[in-house]
Formats: structure tokens, C-alpha cells, sequence
């Protein structure tokens, strides 16, 4: 059943402190595709989305005025993320185990690279403190 509810790998979020300089990184030493960049209004976050193959990989530069919670951060793993046709389904059976979404629970991140790509999303903590995302696309 579990392999029905999640699908694979969808991206692997790290934290940055410059996202133009992780992007020509990540672009030049490895050749990962730029494939869009978005600022999220709501908190501040910079993001750069990368393709290289089937490895996605998110570069996340903190607001300015939350650099000097992240610097420990930078370089390391917030999150990845699992993709997942139904998400609500999924959640359950990940709540199921004891494990709770954080406080916003599934939410709708509307355009998200491209005006045809709706996300719904929700992120948890695994045993050790991990960061997971369980990860839709609805396509429009």
C-alpha cells in the first residue's frame, strides 16, 4: 500500500546563503538545468529550482533578517520531498504513525514555476528531526 500513497523522490531542499552563487555552483561544477527561480512573499525565501536528470535539487536563501537564525543551516538539508497523488491520504497514514504536520498542515502553493502548476504540500519531522514534505502537483 505504501508504495501507492508515495511515489518517489520529488526534490532535495538545502539552505544557501547566496542563491545566484549556490545556482552557478550547482550549474557549472555539475551541470544541473536551471529550471526557475521564485521569491516567496510570505516569509522571504529565495528559491532556485535545479534539474540535473531525475535529481531535483531546491537552493532555499533565508530572508535577510532570518540569516542570523540559518548561518549553523547553511549547506545543510532542510528538507526533501516525496511526491504523492493524494495527499491527503498521505498524510493520514504518515499521522497514522505519530507524526504531525507542522502547524500549517497542507496548504496550497498556487503557480509555483509556472502559471499551469498548482502544489499541495505538507511538511512533518521524522524521528531524528528530519524535515519531510509530502509533495502534489495538480496540474491546471
Amino acid at each position: 500500500m505504501n508504495s501507492e500513497l508515495f511515489t518517489g523522490c520529488n526534490h532535495i531542499g538545502i539552505y544557501v546563503a547566496n542563491r545566484e552563487e549556490a545556482i552557478r555552483f550547482y550549474s557549472d561544477v555539475f551541470g544541473f538545468k536551471l529550471l526557475f527561480c521564485v521569491d516567496v512573499e510570505s516569509d522571504g525565501e529565495h528559491i532556485g529550482m535545479l534539474q540535473l536528470g531525475n535529481c531535483m535539487l531546491e537552493v532555499l536563501e533565508p530572508a535577510k533578517d532570518k540569516q542570523s537564525v540559518i548561518p549553523a543551516a547553511v549547506g545543510t538539508l532542510n528538507h526533501f520531498a516525496l511526491n504523492v497523488p493524494d495527499i491527503e491520504t498521505a498524510l493520514k497514514h504518515v499521522e497514522s504513525f505519530g507524526y504531525i504536520a507542522e502547524e500549517e498542515g497542507i496548504y496550497d502553493v498556487p503557480g509555483f514555476g509556472s502559471p499551469d502548476l498548482n502544489l499541495k504540500v505538507a511538511f512533518f519531522r521524522g524521528p531524528n528531526g528530519e524535515r519531510l514534505e509530502l509533495f502534489q502537483e495538480i496540474h491546471l
